[in-house]
């Protein structure tokens, strides 16, 4: 996708994204982030297979989907039938053809194996509630997840920044796909959505609310 046409795609991603007219799929992106995917390499790929389906929408499909061949000509002379040694090599399976077949269930396997380990190095995935568990804390829902690049560091740093709250009033910080969820002292949860409400954050517009 180049030139012209990457800056018309752009734009629409741009303005779809403003409105937020869009279905969520957190839970495929979660799968995948588990999986040690980045988020650039899942958002390359999507557009990677939206530019192969356009160009597939422009091909000319057969009616049934099969190729029409012309009928053999029919040949008049008499079949032989196979001798009985003839048909016995042919009922024997070839070795060679065993060997593809294992060579491909093998190919196959391996990269299902891959996957399951890194999901496994990965660990469980947590869930994470609304409600916070830490005495004096209230947890608080952030429009900014793994999808958008962020660490947990950069969250304690927005707030801490904008807020002047000490660092220690900053609890649990539960990073999820789309979104985040911080923990923060009771007493200074109204400073908080006052402060970063509306605000940039990461190249978007920051929405904080109550996780409850």
């Amino acid at each position: 996708m180049e030139g012209k046409r990457a800056t018309v795609f752009a734009d629409a991603l741009r303005e779809t994204l403003a409105k937020g007219e869009y279905k969520r799929h957190d839970e495929l992106l979660d799968r995948l982030l588990e999986q040690n995917y980045s988020p650039t390499d899942i958002a390359s790929a999507l557009i990677h297979l939206l530019g192969e389906d356009k160009s597939r929408s422009g091909q000319t499909i057969p009616e049934d989907g099969r190729t029409h061949r012309p009928a053999p000509d029919h040949d008049p002379s008499p079949r032989r039938s196979p001798s009985r040694a003839e048909a016995g090599d042919r009922s024997r399976p070839d070795p060679s053809a065993r060997d593809r077949r294992e060579r491909g269930r093998d190919d196959y396997e391996r990269p299902r194996r891959n996957r399951s380990e890194r999901a496994e190095r990965s660990g469980p995935r947590e869930e994470a509630g609304t409600v916070s568990h830490e005495a004096g804390m209230v947890r608080l829902a952030f429009n900014v997840g793994r999808a958008h690049a962020v660490l947990p560091g950069d969250f304690v740093g927005v707030i801490a920044g904008v807020t002047a709250i000490p660092k220690g009033e900053i609890g649990a910080i539960h990073l999820l796909a789309t979104k985040t969820l911080v923990d923060v002292a009771e007493p200074r949860v109204e400073l908080v959505l006052k402060k970063l409400n509306g605000i940039q954050f990461k190249g978007r517009k920051l929405l904080v609310r109550l996780a409850s």
